[in-house]
């Protein structure tokens, strides 16, 4: 196992990790940026954005689990904001319901409308 090996193996490892990951991400931003419109709902940032959002705690569902609707303050490699619905269960968060717009303002309505609905449903 990793954790048995010697440290300079363990280091050499983990460098190997990052420079993947880092390639990786690297080609993700250059598809994104080849094709922005197949690629709008990409969660990946160009180097040096923030990953900022912006949210709207909307309750708990049934389940009591709490519920935001959020959109991006930056856009992301395609030059797309996104909107997406995030809920917190114990032991993680999920985030699903992404759309994608090239005006933020869209995106907050977006979010605000969802919440909206979200807080009239039936209990």
């Amino acid at each position: 196992m990793l954790q048995d090996a010697p440290p300079a193996v363990q280091k050499m490892f983990h460098e190997m990790w990052a420079d993947i990951q880092h390639s990786q991400w690297k080609r993700e931003i250059e598809r994104a940026k080849a094709d922005p419109q197949a690629n709008k709902l990409t969660r990946v940032f160009d180097q040096g954005v923030s990953l900022g959002y912006t949210y709207i705690n909307a309750g708990k569902n049934r389940k009591g689990q709490s519920v935001w609707f959020c959109w991006s303050k930056e856009r992301n490699a395609a030059g797309y904001y996104l909107a997406w619905r995030q809920v917190r269960m114990r032991k993680k968060t999920k985030r699903d319901q992404w759309c994608a717009r090239k005006i933020r303002r869209r995106c907050k309505e977006i979010s605000q409308k969802r919440a909206a609905v979200f807080e009239r449903r039936p209990v």
